[in-house]
């Protein structure tokens, strides 16, 4: 499967090892514990270049009413340590409005160095009155006040980093976005707001903060996308829109889940930093399919086993 292409395989068997079988410090590699700092990033001899983006990874998790525990599975847990592993980030910060359940999953992201659950009130209504209901719309609001108060990467819960994107950070732009594809990548449709990479104060993100606020339709799913999108015809000097086999090389619809997790073909994933597994999709429209990709999701053993397929 493509999505075990992308993940480490170093990283998985640590994972399972970790959690499973409790004895990490007596069968990870010794060249490289779990949590061991990585290499890094080789600089010249004046030092690393000046980077617009912090390196803080952002993730949202709301609950309804702020009081049922968020819930967090292995793949939760895989999005987090994959940001860890491959982005050497500084902080990583769990934007929340509830307590994490006791599982061992939300256990294990506690484990993950420089991570903190950083306590927020998401938006319920705009200044015209009109309720936001929807926990992702909810979550729109909450990446974009994130983002301007502490710059950074913002990732869902199932965004994959598969490599530093460290060049990202460093580009001339202050903020990086990525269209998303469709039919297997044959045409793009559009920015998606899965992945965020932008400098603190940016003022894009101020003027699509804005926006979302004043053209907010509850009716309409992609709403507050739709505003970034017209944002960015604004503020061309400052946003970069990279091309979907940067971010988010597959689709949310059915031949992009079969393409993803399905198809077996060689894959190049050579100009890929992130793969976006859209998982809100899968449920939302269940298949025979689909299910039996969820099921898989939410079995570490299977998971592992299939890399040996």
């Amino acid at each position: 499967m493509r999505l075990q292409a992308a993940v480490d395989i170093l990283l998985v068997l640590e994972v399972l090892l970790l959690i499973e079988l409790g004895t990490a410090s007596s069968v990870v590699p010794k060249h490289r514990s779990l949590f061991e700092a990585p290499d890094p990033v080789a600089a010249g001899p004046f030092g690393p270049p000046p980077a617009r983006v912090p390196n803080i990874v952002h993730f949202v998790s709301l609950s309804r009413d702020g009081i049922q525990p968020c819930q967090y599975s292995f793949m939760s847990w895989l999005a987090v340590y994959s940001a860890y592993h491959h982005l050497r980030p500084h902080r990583i910060m769990v934007h929340t409005n509830a307590m994490a359940e006791e599982s061992k999953w939300s256990k294990a992201m506690g484990d993950i160095p420089g991570l903190e659950f950083a306590r927020v009130v998401p938006p319920r209504q705009t200044a015209d009155g009109i309720n936001i209901d929807v926990l992702a719309h909810q979550s729109d609001f909450v990446r974009v006040e994130a983002l301007l108060t502490h710059g950074g990467v913002y990732l869902d819960f199932d965004a994959f980093p598969i490599r530093d994107i460290f060049p990202l950070r460093h580009l001339l732009f202050g903020v990086v976005l990525g269209n998303q594809a469709t039919n297997f990548g044959r045409y793009p449709a559009g920015i998606c707001n899965a992945v965020i990479i932008a400098e603190p104060n940016s003022t894009f993100l101020k003027s699509a903060q804005q926006g979302m606020f004043a053209k907010f339709n509850p009716g309409e799913w992609l709403t507050n996308i739709k505003v970034l999108g017209d944002v960015v015809k604004e503020h061309q000097n400052e946003v970069i829109v990279l091309p979907h086999h940067a971010l988010f090389p597959f689709d949310w619809q059915q031949t992009g889940h079969h393409d993803l997790y399905i198809n077996s073909e060689p894959w190049d994933w050579r100009y890929t930093y992130t793969v976006h597994g859209f998982f809100n999709e899968l449920r939302l429209k269940p298949t025979e399919e689909r299910q039996a990709i969820l099921k898989y999701l939410d079995d570490p053993g299977a998971v592992f086993r299939g890399f040996f397929d």
